[in-house]
């Protein structure tokens, strides 16, 4: 390519100051303010800020209005978005801070329950975004001066592939790389993204130094920086194809891919599965996470009474189906399909008790549903199995078993939502006969770190150094599973569940 590209690396340099002249006393009330907003020349995919370039301020406890600065080629101008900020507006703030955001695209703001929202096409940007928060600004009769460095997200990764005009329309896909989008910025100044499954497609734009050279511009988060091997799904039309690399990305910077017709890039055909295909759920719960592995784009179908919360999405995905809850003492079915073109098609049966129905449900938890793919140890959340639990954890992949240690303080596995009563707990065990340690709490679990606290680890119920069953009492929701001394190998983990109405 003619023009560097440079990710996320913000490099300071000549600052391009948005002004306007206004009397420095302050009037008793009603005035438009003027902005002072300084900001740093160059920006992530290119050498410099470019015409059109936009950037969204946000000054805290300040609810409905904004402020919006644009690059015209020399300075940034502003204006101001959800009505004209006055200086009554700055009146009594107290903290003078304020958030800042740019997106590679063009977004459109809304404001509602005291959060800006951030869309593109109606969706969120799953590509990367600059940001400051927590910036200090002053107030000089009806002048807001600030200077802005605009800052990279933790752990993004840029990928950049030569392709036709139609980048839009392209979705690559990695089980390394999770999508991410700045979702919105509350009135607090917080940064909310919406993050998406390993795998789940990323959405591209085109960035182009001349008609003649347009690139893709793809971003993600690491879902693991330690890993080495990668495996990339470029999908279009229907048609896919693969890149493999075998050697780290480093968080930060950008990584130029071979055009596609490059024999690098493999065709290859669609793959679709689900980690379920049958679930069971208490008579009050409306609604199951479905947990959708894909490398091609898909279209989801859903049962009578089935509403989801995606009908169509790309690779990897978790799509929520709900239903209203069963009054009846008999049990109900729902259904949902997931198809995708060259595979056969994969259906959910959900069955939901009855409101007499006394029935456990199990758990079944593998290295299939957590993180990690090798041996290095990732942290997992919200992993859904067939009961309302979800789990959260560290652990590393054996082959096709989990290992957990106790060495970190951090390793094991606990349930953040509970699924009923505990009934019970099997571990079957692999290779490593060492010992593990089961916990029953009647208070929900952050992290598999609360198991290395007193104070929070809940009741120790048993271990086992074996394959074997531990039962509970009636009296725990929530539970904690971890290594009592060392590194150890389970290929399976079954929890079993008695719902509650």
């Amino acid at each position: 390519m003619k023009k560097a590209i440079l990710l996320l690396c913000l490099a300071t340099g000549l600052m391009s100051c948005a002004k306007e002249t206004a009397p420095k006393e302050k009037p008793s009330a009603g005035v438009p303010m003027t902005f002072e907003i300084s900001v740093s020349e160059t920006k992530a995919e290119k050498t410099a800020w470019a015409t059109g370039d936009k950037i969204y301020v946000f000054f805290n406890s300040l609810a409905t209005k904004y402020l919006i600065l644009e690059y015209n080629g020399s300075n940034w101008t502003n204006t101001s978005g959800g009505g004209t900020l006055l200086s009554t507006d700055f009146d009594g703030l107290g903290t003078r801070k304020l958030t800042a955001v740019h997106f590679p695209v063009a977004v459109d703001v809304t404001c509602a329950d005291s959060e800006f929202t951030f869309t593109s096409g109606g969706k969120p940007v799953y590509n990367y975004y600059l940001y400051e928060t927590g910036k200090d600004y002053t107030v000089s009769g009806t002048t807001v001066s600030a200077t802005l460095t605009m800052q990279k997200p933790t752990d993004f990764v840029q990928l950049l592939v030569p392709i036709d005009s139609e980048a839009a329309r392209y979705v690559l896909c990695c089980p390394q790389i999770k999508p991410v989008a700045c979702r919105s910025v509350d009135t607090d100044g917080n940064i909310n993204e919406d993050i998406q499954l390993p795998g789940a497609g990323l959405s591209g734009f085109g960035y182009s130094s001349s008609p003649a050279d347009i690139v893709g511009v793809f971003s993600g988060r690491l879902n693991n920086p330690s890993e080495t091997s990668y495996t990339f799904s470029l999908i279009y039309n229907g048609r896919i194809y693969t890149l493999t690399r075998s050697a780290a990305l480093t968080a930060g910077n950008a990584y130029n891919f071979p055009v596609l017709g490059d024999d690098r890039w493999s065709p290859q055909h669609a793959e679709l599965s689900t980690r379920f295909t049958t679930a069971m759920v208490s008579a009050g719960t409306t609604s199951y996470t479905w947990t959708i592995f894909s490398n091609t784009n898909w279209t989801l179908t859903p049962g009578a009474g089935v509403t989801a919360s995606a009908t169509s999405g790309s690779g990897n995905a978790e799509v929520t189906l709900s239903f209203s809850a069963n009054e009846s003492s008999s049990a109900a079915t729902y259904t949902a399909t997931v198809s995708a073109q060259g595979c056969e098609n994969v259906t959910l049966t959900i069955t939901q008790n009855g409101t007499g129905t006394s029935s456990t449900i199990t758990d079944e938890i593998t290295s299939a549903e957590l993180a990690a793919t090798s041996s290095t140890y990732a942290d997992f959340s919200n992993v859904a199995c067939t009961s309302d639990a979800r789990y959260a954890g560290n652990s590393a992949k054996d082959g096709n078993n989990m290992r957990f240690r106790s060495s970190n303080s951090n390793s094991g596995l606990v349930s953040t939502t509970s699924g009923g009563k505990l009934k019970s707990v099997k571990i079957t065990f692999a290779d490593r006969l060492q010992k593990i340690d089961i916990y029953g709490s009647t208070s929900g679990y952050v992290s598999a770190s609360d198991l290395y606290v007193s104070s929070k680890q809940g009741t120790k119920i048993g271990s086992l150094s074996d394959t074997g069953t531990i039962t509970f009492g009636e009296e725990y929701r929530y539970v904690g599973i971890r290594s009592n001394n060392g590194s150890v190998t389970v290929s399976k983990i079954e929890i079993e569940w008695k719902p509650v109405p």
